[in-house]
């Protein structure tokens, strides 16, 4: 013998009918007929109760009960009160769910927004990076004696440029090391 264990009622999706007289029972009887249902013809309307052949006897519908087409094929009566607290509209599950499903997809649709800025950033500073590195190179070269006009001053400006480039890069990678 086993202990006490919990179950969760599995989520199924079920068709339904209220039953509310005589109209009701006429388009119940059909639905029934059409579904293939061997015991439809048992069925019968007795003023103002619906008769319902179910796998457990007979059992009697009253005006304001739901008649449900169980996961079997089978048809049953079910209270009101019963069917509310068990069951919703299957489209406002579909809603529900689908509104989670856009809130996720929208907060990922703005996280891959957030990194793309992010990136753009980092692409920016890494060319500003590296024209300032090419312009202190060439400042360099010039400056050592390769037969252009740079003073001092502009070589000075132009590392200068490059340390500050360097400063930005860093800021946006996060790290102390130098940009690669």
């Amino acid at each position: 013998m086993s202990g006490l264990q919990r179950f969760r009622k599995k989520p199924v999706v079920i068709e339904a009918m209220q039953f509310t007289g005589l109209d009701s029972y006429l388009a119940i009887f059909d639905w029934m007929k059409a579904s293939g249902s061997t015991v439809a013809d048992e069925v019968r309307y007795e003023t103002p109760l619906m008769l319902i052949p179910t796998l457990e006897g007979l059992m009697a519908a009253s005006p304001g009960d739901w008649v449900i087409k169980g996961v079997q094929g089978e048809f049953y009566p079910c209270k009101p009160d019963v069917f509310e607290a068990t069951y919703e509209p299957a489209d406002v599950v579909a809603r529900d769910e689908t509104t989670e499903l856009k809130a996720g997809f929208d907060k990922m649709v703005y996280r891959l927004d957030a990194a793309l800025q992010e990136a753009n950033r980092l692409r920016a500073a890494v060319r500003e990076w590296a024209k300032a590195a090419d312009d202190y190179a060439l400042a360099r070269i010039a400056w050592e004696g390769y037969g252009t006009d740079v003073t001092a001053a502009s070589v000075k400006a132009a590392r200068d440029n490059l340390h500050r480039a360097e400063q930005a890069l860093r800021g946006l990678v996060g790290g102390e090391g130098e940009p690669e």
